[in-house]
């Protein structure tokens, strides 16, 4: 099946123009946020998992303290990430930067080796899903009034929740120096 011509159009003349050692770097050093618009751009497309052909990551906990791996999901809804071929590593961090890598191999995008070699430490453990026990995304940042929305949501839990809606506002406080 592979990419739609839309997807291929943003990959060719959007992603891999904006994917440099820079990007790869910053995204190394803070995988978990936050990150410039550039980095977000090339997220938000990653993320999306755009190609049903490729393989979507999620990142495994160990049951060793310390300890992740990457897995890939099911074809089924409801199955269980299957742990993949790859190191363990020391933190969530690391992994999730090894996945953004393993994202940016699928889709063609070529990264120095030596940005490749600082991902990924060797760890024991057996292997559980990752904390907090729930994962979801929206399929769309934003949506006007009205519009629908897709959130899609893998977890163990027997009941959850979500809300929607604006963030909330921060009410500014101005405090008077004391004279004395």
């Amino acid at each position: 099946m592979g990419l739609s011509p839309a997807d291929r159009y943003i990959l060719d003349r959007r992603i891999h123009a904006l994917v440099n050692s820079v990007l790869v770097e910053e995204h190394r050093r803070q995988p978990l946020g936050p990150h410039s618009p550039q980095l977000t751009e090339v997220l938000h497309f990653l993320r999306r998992s755009p190609d049903p052909d490729l393989p979507r990551y999620v990142v495994l906990r160990t049951r060793s303290p310390t300890g992740w791996v990457i897995g890939a999901c099911a074809a089924g809804r409801g199955s269980r990430p299957r742990p993949i071929d790859s190191p363990r590593y020391l933190s969530r961090a690391e992994a999730e930067h090894a996945v953004f890598l393993r994202r940016l191999s699928d889709y063609g995008i070529e990264v120095a080796p030596d940005l490749v070699q600082r991902a990924g430490v060797e760890v024991g453990g057996g292997i559980e899903p990752a904390a907090p026990g729930i994962v979801g995304y929206v399929d769309t940042l934003s949506v006007a009034p009205g519009e629908a929305l897709s959130l899609h949501v893998s977890t163990d839990a027997k009941r959850w929740s979500a809300q929607f809606g604006p963030p909330p506002v921060r009410r500014a406080t101005t405090r008077r120096a004391s004279t004395a």
